[in-house]
């Protein structure tokens, strides 16, 4: 090679008007190319992975080691309807989608499922919080009635007459004893 061709590419490769692979191509020719192309810090070519009909391939990092892989990313939640969106970890994949996954009865508020209807703290729609003296009942925050106590934000109680609340909110009759002016009496 004359010294003249390489300050040519020299001054290709300075502009950026071609890569580094186009000059080991045009110093060396084809036979060398993917060794320079290693040495200068580019990675081969990855084998590309076929994956069957519903799956993508993409790629993960397991121990360190970066691989592709065929996934399922209309049920994977670490894929979920593409390759790397990861779904919150109260959320399943479905269909392609991150959804709610609250059983029957409960609402996501935030990331923790609650009852509406039943906790003060989310009564009736999240965020909604019932003040230290009522209870949540049936989704709205209602004031106990005179002479009830309201044991655990939930419920309103006379103390002196019911036997799983006697004299004490928790305190529980045994069963041959019934709640008597807030006492657990014998039968």
């Amino acid at each position: 090679m004359r010294a003249f061709d390489l300050d040519a590419v020299a001054v290709e490769a300075a502009s950026g008007s071609v890569s580094r692979r186009g000059v080991l191509r045009k110093l060396f020719g084809g036979s060398i190319v993917a060794a320079g192309a290693i040495a200068l810090g580019e990675r081969p070519a990855a084998a590309a992975v076929t994956c069957p009909p519903g799956m993508l391939a993409c790629t993960v990092t397991v121990s360190g080691t970066t691989k592709t892989v065929c996934r399922d990313v209309n049920a994977d939640a670490d894929n979920c309807g593409r390759c790397g969106h990861k779904c919150a970890d109260w959320q399943q994949c479905r269909s392609g989608v991150c959804k709610n996954i609250c059983p029957i009865g409960k609402h996501l508020c935030g990331s923790t499922c609650v009852r509406l209807t039943s906790d003060p703290n989310n009564c009736g729609a999240c965020g909604t919080v019932c003040s230290p003296d009522q209870a949540c009942v049936n989704g709205t925050c209602v004031s106990c009635p005179s002479g009830d106590t309201l044991c655990n934000g939930t419920t309103c109680t006379n103390l002196q007459v019911d036997d799983d609340n006697c004299g004490a909110c928790g305190t529980v009759c045994n069963a041959d004893t019934v709640c008597t002016n807030g006492v657990c009496v014998p039968v």
